[in-house]
């Protein structure tokens, strides 16, 4: 996953041909948390999860999503 976000970030396209409007910044914070998740122990695994759900990544994701469904900001 980490790869084929980089790879697709790169090409400045998403799957199903959707632009690429998330920063590097964003990928790149993205990629860590999700190294750390999988390095993290089970007591600690959920207070990172809710965690990286805070990540501006998911706010970009959102607006995409609206805006692909046709409803605009």
């Amino acid at each position: 996953m980490s790869n084929a976000l980089v790879t697709y970030w790169f090409a400045e396209v998403m799957p199903g041909g959707y632009p690429c409007d998330y920063s590097i910044d964003q990928v790149c914070e993205f990629l860590e948390y999700l190294e750390l998740l999988e390095k993290t122990s089970k007591e600690e695994y959920q207070d990172l999860f809710e965690n990286t759900l805070t990540l501006s990544i998911f706010e970009t994701a959102e607006k995409i999503q609206r805006n692909i469904g046709g409803h605009g900001e």
